[in-house]
């Protein structure tokens, strides 16, 4: 009876050894504005390139992070429209960016804007990721979306060096 009791008392301590309050994690987190370099103060998608930079994609460009200092791209700097929507890292080492109706890939520091089929005019790209085949989705009139949105959608494939699935806007 008391060796029982004697294992049991064990028993306990040990469980209340290994369940002994740890300290929890502390994270460290930082507010970055438009005041720090910032492109704009409204970030829409952040992404990292293969060389370990954080990109935010933002309502007046694209802001690249190196730890300590921005550096940004806007119109002047070649981007088709200001605001970067969405940012894919490919295993090729390039690093794609939607801006507005846009498809912009950039390897190095070499920007190159791909051209989009005439019928996407208007849609806003919302979305990149890869997948099995090269498709860029698109809706169409908003008229045809009330009605059935899921035909209102139109796919477009292209050879690009890299796959990736592109989302137009949403049904509202």
């Amino acid at each position: 009876m008391q060796r029982i009791a004697a294992w049991r008392i064990a028993a306990l301590m040990a469980v209340l050894v290994i369940a002994h309050p740890s300290l929890p994690q502390q994270h460290a987190f930082q507010q970055v504005t438009s005041k720090d370099g910032l492109a704009q103060s409204q970030v829409r998608t952040i992404a990292q390139d293969g060389e370990g930079y954080l990109w935010f994609g933002t309502l007046g460009g694209a802001s690249r992070f190196d730890g300590e200092y921005f550096s940004n791209l806007a119109l002047q700097d070649g981007l088709p429209d200001a605001q970067v929507s969405a940012m894919l890292r490919a295993a090729d080492g390039a690093f794609w960016m939607g801006a507005g109706n846009s498809l912009v890939r950039i390897i190095g520091r070499t920007l190159r804007t791909e051209t989009l089929p005439a019928e996407s005019k208007g849609a806003r790209i919302l979305g990149l990721a890869r997948s099995g085949r090269t498709r860029i989705h698109r809706h169409g009139w908003r008229r045809a979306l009330r009605a059935r949105c899921r035909k209102a959608f139109t796919r477009w494939s292209a050879t690009l060096p890299i796959r990736l699935r592109m989302f137009g806007p949403y049904c509202y």
